[in-house]
């Protein structure tokens, strides 16, 4: 019986180590034809009495923030666009981003520890965004001491 457990054991041993050895045996599959990449070509309109060349220019605010809800973001008529938001000099290990969006009626929309550990992420804001604010929080309460960080934010 010893025997039989014993084989039964290192069988079951191989076959678990060959199903977690099997994603790092697989091919990846050759793409189809139809499948290949085509080129897109995207002219810009022609400059209507300014100098940017018919590109919309991008709005960008730095604003400090701490361990209070501060407004980076405000645009009165909707900013429905995608906001990035980038912290300076960040440790993600000690500090938390929270983001709050917010219209003419209220919180849209709101997360808590938004970026994670990285020092920068970006949010569609629709057409009913009026409003982006973001606070910096220690991740460990009292333990951590509040500090402020330089937020850009571009949209």
């Amino acid at each position: 019986m010893k025997k039989v457990r014993k084989f039964l054991a290192t069988a079951l041993a191989v076959v678990m180590s060959m199903s977690m050895a099997a994603p790092a045996f697989a091919a990846e599959a050759t793409p189809d034809t139809a499948e290949q990449q085509t080129e897109v070509v995207v002219e810009a309109a022609e400059s209507v009495g300014n100098d940017n060349g018919g590109i919309m220019p991008l709005d960008m605010s730095s604003t400090w923030v701490g361990h209070r809800k501060t407004t980076v973001a405000y645009k009165a008529g909707g900013i429905n666009a995608t906001i990035w938001l980038k912290v300076k000099d960040w440790d993600g290990a000690k500090y938390q981003v929270n983001i709050t969006m917010s219209g003419n009626n209220g919180t849209i929309w709101e997360a808590d520890n938004c970026t994670g550990i990285f020092d920068s992420k970006d949010f569609w804001c629709g057409p009913d965004v009026t409003r982006v604010e973001v606070e910096i929080a220690p991740r460990m309460g009292w333990i951590t001491p509040d500090k402020s960080f330089l937020v850009e934010c571009t949209y």
